[in-house]
């Protein structure tokens, strides 16, 4: 039902759902709350969320920590997302875009670049498209010549 009011654009009364269940949520419906928390930029519920996950889920789950992820790039929340995402223990390529995306889309630019390099370094995971998209974004904006020779050697 959560899942369906979101997809359906009805996010505010997937929020208000998810706040009437009476059973525990599990982590695909924690995911969902966090998309529809993005979408409406409720940092202080998504955050109240995401403690909810830290302190329930005994298991970490990659799918939910880059929904937080995304979460707090969405909502602006540069400090909280760059805490997660240099503590997650495994770092996925959906991690890498979100964090490269949103400074890019901040106008933090010069962060998304630095970022993009050491992902490329460090040769951690591979970019795909979206991440070269948002690496080029940042690029336009900063006139960053360097990473066009990063980009031809990926």
């Amino acid at each position: 039902m959560i899942l369906g009011l979101n997809e359906c654009g009805f996010v505010e009364e997937a929020i208000v759902k998810f706040m009437s269940m009476d059973v525990q949520p599990n982590s695909t419906t924690l995911v969902i709350v966090m998309s529809a928390c993005s979408s409406l930029g409720a940092l202080k519920f998504g955050k109240s969320i995401h403690g909810y996950c830290m302190r329930k889920l005994s298991v970490r789950n990659v799918i939910l920590e880059n929904a937080v992820l995304d979460f707090y790039m969405r909502c602006g929340s540069l400090v909280n997302a760059r805490y997660l995402f240099v503590n997650m223990p495994k770092r996925y390529v959906y991690s890498w875009t979100s964090m490269v995306g949103g400074y890019a889309q901040r106008g933090f630019c010069n962060e998304a670049v630095m970022l993009f390099q050491e992902k490329v370094q460090g040769e951690e995971v591979e970019p795909n498209e979206a991440t070269i998209v948002n690496v080029l974004s940042a690029c336009s904006s900063t006139r960053h010549s360097t990473i066009y020779k990063l980009l031809v050697e990926v």
